[in-house]
């Protein structure tokens, strides 16, 4: 694709955000989407500020950026932006002046158009948004599930002396056995969790937490 092909793409990616989050289906999915403003405008930050700090893809810092009149300027892009009201100019990028030692305030942040970056840079945000928006939603750790079937299929003497490392194992091994003699070992995870303190209950779902992803032993998935 060409130049404008190109934006075209990134726009009507943009779109596709911008109704997937007022739809409410943007929910512990990537990228990360904020509103912008009263209306439907929608902005992407295009560095990992709660993450490295670095910026999502190559070309970012410095981008020199072409104004209307021919001149350049070496400016930071951080944040790209969609307005579906603006009929004109619906992708913005948001820049700020490569200038470390400046003290940055609101007046040195600007919008500019992708026509005005260079093309290189739009391809690297278009395929890294691209590649963003296949990615499938992060699936919630289920710490109970994991517990249980440690619990199920792992624990022995040798995972006791793991999970209470450090401290008296022989003694949490004997009231495991206790539990299972008195009770049936139908049950005995239950009730030796609950006869654990705070601080060792914390142990030992740790320590399944370690062994088990959920009901997936993650030995298992490492080979």
């Amino acid at each position: 694709m060409d130049k404008q092909a190109t934006i075209q793409y990134l726009t009507d990616l943009m779109a596709t955000l911008q109704m997937a989050y007022f739809k409410g289906r943007m929910e512990g999915r990537e990228p990360q989407v904020h509103e912008r403003g009263d209306g439907a405008a929608i902005s992407v930050d295009l560095y990992h500020f709660c993450g490295d700090g670095e910026p999502v893809c190559d070309g970012l810092k410095p981008c020199t950026l072409v104004r209307q009149d021919g001149t350049t300027e070496d400016v930071v892009v951080f944040c790209i932006c969609y307005d579906p009201d603006n009929r004109r100019y619906p992708l913005t990028f948001l820049v700020v002046d490569d200038d470390a030692d400046a003290d940055r305030d609101e007046d040195d942040i600007y919008d500019v158009t992708p026509e005005q970056l260079p093309f290189e840079v739009i391809c690297n945000v278009t395929a890294w948004l691209e590649k963003e928006m296949r990615k499938e939603p992060e699936k919630p750790r289920n710490d109970v599930t994991s517990f249980f079937f440690y619990m199920w299929n792992a624990w022995s003497k040798e995972e006791c002396q793991k999970a209470f490392e450090g401290g008296n194992w022989q003694h949490f091994w004997s009231k495991w056995v206790g539990i299972c003699e008195a009770h049936s070992v139908y049950g005995a995870a239950e009730r030796f969790y609950a006869e654990l303190s705070e601080s060792n209950r914390d142990k030992l779902v740790s320590r399944a937490l370690e062994v088990y992803d959920g009901d997936s032993m993650r030995k298992e998935e490492e080979a």
